[in-house]
């Protein structure tokens, strides 16, 4: 009888090795993403697996098949250490992640069923990466500012819309370029009041719909798009999870949870971010070319920076383009309907602006060093602003022939300090130059005719209201 229990618990141990391995193999699939120390985590999470998997395979069956005594007790020893190392690994990380969970400072980041995800509002946080330690403070509105005055208190309220740039990741609030903007303008005696509205991962998509439905509470009268070499891949992912009415109509994009087992995992558990921390240091420090994945280079499933990348074959730079476009003109139609002066803005990334820039962290994505690569992204929206007469402004220039370095993070990427304090300069600069700010008129008309209408969706079909979008935005005439 005891031989029999024997029996069967190896081969238990043996079923466990043979699911672990299912797993590792066919259920754990690496989230989409060029970024190498994504994908390399992915890989050592399915290596472990499978590796304990195996094990447990291998090791049972041995001692079931073998009738060698001298090797099954040698073996015996090898696999008793084996086992305690594991449960000594796995009970010292178990403890780690429970006291993680409960000293880790909360983030301030929530699901949403409009828009994906928003900023907690009254949330208190922090923020620690390799390069930066930054308090985060959300106000009522959810917005990384202070909080929001009375509107007669202003001539002007610009808000200004963006992502992670926007918001000050990695620098302090008042260093952030919206703050400095506002600093700046009222050192000018201007009576404008400047809203932060950057929530990380926002695109044209999320950002529309937020003007759309949250904004004009807020009362603003000129609305700055802060458009993002990122935004393409955001709208064309967030489009998946996009809810349309039965005329076409964009009406919300809900948080979606992510299908990949690995990312769920990476969301929830603390040990994990806790751990790439150390990631980040030892692959900053081995930063060179990175030659991995290059067939997901230009598919905007797996390619974040897509558009920024040399050689994107025109159908793609088409297609890909058109969807963010479509929204940027939605947000310009709703603008002017409500006599708002909207303005389209855009920035580089420093793999766009010098050799010397994000050169520690480009690698991640695919890109070389010692390459400054392609400014394309700031043309096509210039043509594009143009096209449709509506205001523009472009960092690119200022950011290329400024003498300060470094503008951005090494190894993160985005803006440090002096790219923030650059930002506002240009900013200030050419809003200045739109005249849109005029103090003795509280809502100043429109710069100009902005947003030239497709055609009225309201009598389209989802699937029509698509095709349209591809057939008749005049940016087709440039572009392909």
């Amino acid at each position: 009888m005891i031989h029999l229990f024997k029996k069967l618990s190896l081969l238990f141990l043996v079923a466990i090795g043979i699911i672990a391995n299912i797993i590792a193999l066919f259920i754990l699939k690496i989230p989409p993403s060029l970024r190498r120390i994504h994908v390399l985590e992915g890989y050592i999470i399915k290596i472990i697996i499978a590796a304990v998997g195996l094990a447990l395979i291998f090791i049972p069956l041995y001692f079931l098949i073998s009738k060698h005594n001298q090797r099954k007790q040698k073996l015996k020893r090898i696999a008793v250490n084996f086992i305690l190392l594991a449960v000594t690994v796995f009970i010292s990380l178990s403890i780690l992640e429970l006291v993680l969970q409960l000293t880790s400072i909360k983030g301030c980041r929530q699901n949403d069923p409009l828009i994906d995800h928003s900023y907690r509002p009254n949330c208190r946080s922090s923020f620690k990466s390799e390069e930066w330690t930054v308090p985060v403070s959300i106000n009522s509105h959810g917005m990384r500012d202070d909080e929001i005055a009375l509107r007669e208190n202003f001539n002007h309220r610009i808000l200004l819309l963006g992502d992670s740039f926007l918001m000050g990741y990695g620098v302090r609030a008042e260093d952030s370029f919206a703050y400095l903007l506002e600093q700046k303008l009222k050192d000018a005696g201007l009576k404008t009041d400047v809203l932060n509205g950057g929530v990380t991962s926002y695109s044209p998509i999320l950002e529309y719909l937020y003007l759309r439905e949250r904004s004009l509470e807020l009362q603003p009268d000129i609305v700055v798009l802060l458009f993002d070499m990122s935004d393409v891949q955001n709208d064309y992912l967030y489009e998946k999870q996009a809810v349309f009415d039965s005329f076409g109509e964009l009406v919300a994009v809900p948080y979606a949870e992510p299908k990949s087992i690995l990312l769920k995992l990476y969301n929830k558990l603390k040990v994990i971010k806790f751990l790439e921390r150390f990631f980040s240091i030892l692959d900053a420090r081995s930063a060179g070319t990175a030659e991995i994945n290059q067939a997901n280079y230009y598919d905007l499933d797996h390619d974040k920076y897509a558009i920024t990348r040399e050689g994107l074959p025109p159908e793609k730079e088409q297609e890909y383009w058109n969807y963010s476009l479509g929204y940027i003109q939605k947000m310009a139609e709703f603008s002017q309907e409500r006599n708002i002066t909207f303005v389209l803005a855009t920035y580089p990334y420093g793999h766009q602006v010098s050799a010397e820039e994000w050169v520690l962290g480009r690698h991640n994505y695919g890109f070389e060093q010692g390459i400054v690569y392609s400014d394309r992204p700031n043309s096509i929206l210039e043509e594009f602003a143009k096209d449709e007469n509506m205001p523009f402004i472009s960092l690119f220039a200022d950011f290329k022939q400024s003498e300060v370095r470094p503008l951005y993070f090494p190894y993160d990427g985005h803006f440090n300090n002096d790219g923030h304090k650059l930002a506002a300069e240009v900013l200030y600069r050419e809003i200045n130059k739109l005249k849109v700010l005029r103090d003795e008129i509280v809502n100043p008309e429109p710069a100009g005719p902005v947003g030239k209408r497709l055609q009225s969706e309201n009598n389209l079909s989802r699937d029509r209201f698509v095709n349209n979008l591809f057939d008749n935005n005049p940016y087709r005439k440039f572009i392909g």
